[in-house]
């Protein structure tokens, strides 16, 4: 796989590579990987790769962790659209806002953990968080591409113990919070 991996680097060499592949696909992926960890290769392996292929395929998550490495964000946000399919439209700025998309990888859609920290988890449209408060740790992210301008982020949480519910706004001006109906 190197020699071919090697033979890929030339943009000559590409319809050969990818008469190849089309012929032998079992030879495709590993060389994809390959050419996926390295950013000076990446347009190779999206370039040889069969366009119709789509899903959380293993080189292709390679090419967003390189791309987003690298900071090359709108490559890896166009990258992981390739993986997550008809679900993730373009110009949107927060993927699953309503938490029902569990198939989209992460980073442009939620990584939700499990660990010391607590547990984040979908649950009918939300985001269930357990937090056990003994550390300092995230439990839910994911990687937006913001344009630049002002945002408000707002939330509310139901803490279980009190039933008390909590709002909270976050801007520019701070964060503001107020009792929830």
């Amino acid at each position: 796989m190197p020699y071919l991996a090697q033979y890929a680097t030339s943009p000559a060499n590409w319809p050969a590579l990818r008469a190849l592949f089309a012929t032998n696909p079992q030879l495709a992926h590993p060389v994809l990987v390959r050419l996926a960890a390295d950013i000076k290769t990446v347009p190779a392996a999206l370039a040889i790769a069969d366009p119709r292929e789509k899903g959380n395929q293993p080189w292709l998550q390679s090419v967003v962790d390189t791309l987003v490495r690298a900071g090359d964000y709108a490559g890896a946000r166009a990258a992981w659209a390739r993986m997550a399919g008809p679900g993730a439209a373009s110009g949107e700025l927060l993927h699953d806002a309503d938490f029902h998309d569990g198939g989209s990888p992460p980073p442009f859609n939620w990584q939700l953990t499990a660990s010391t920290v607590g547990l984040a988890e979908r649950q009918r449209g939300r985001l269930h968080i357990l937090f056990y408060g003994d550390e300092d740790g995230t439990l839910a992210s994911q990687l937006l591409l913001l344009p630049p301008g002002s945002y408000r982020l707002s939330l509310c949480a139901r803490i279980s113990a009190s039933s008390a519910s909590r709002c909270a706004r976050a801007d520019s001006a701070g964060v503001k919070g107020s009792p929830g109906r």
